[in-house]
């Protein structure tokens, strides 16, 4: 799949050059400037797109995402019912809710 992707790529730069050079050097630089504003246009509307819909679901994850770590011998826990903090020997326990 990755040599299709290659393949693809080097076909439409070559396919491009040729192009651009058939073209000329005024008409090639015309649609060299057009090309350049349509692709940022594109570029720009995906990643405002990206930024609201990555908003959206951090507050989904936020509420519903277990988070475990292991600090200095401690495990804690977080979890959208409470916080629970214990340490291996289970000396010392920890249990907010």
């Amino acid at each position: 799949m990755k040599w299709i992707a290659a393949v693809v790529a080097v076909a439409l730069l070559a396919g491009s050059g040729v192009f651009f050079a058939l073209q000329g050097l005024d008409r090639s630089d015309k649609f060299a400037s057009v090309g350049g504003f349509l692709l940022a246009l594109a570029v720009a509307i995906v990643s405002v797109f990206l930024h609201f819909r990555g908003r959206d679901r951090a507050g989904e994850q936020s509420s519903a995402h277990v988070r475990n770590h292991i600090h200095d011998n401690d495990v804690v826990i977080t979890d959208p019912v409470g916080h629970i903090s214990f340490t291996i020997d289970r000396r010392k326990r920890h249990w907010l809710s």
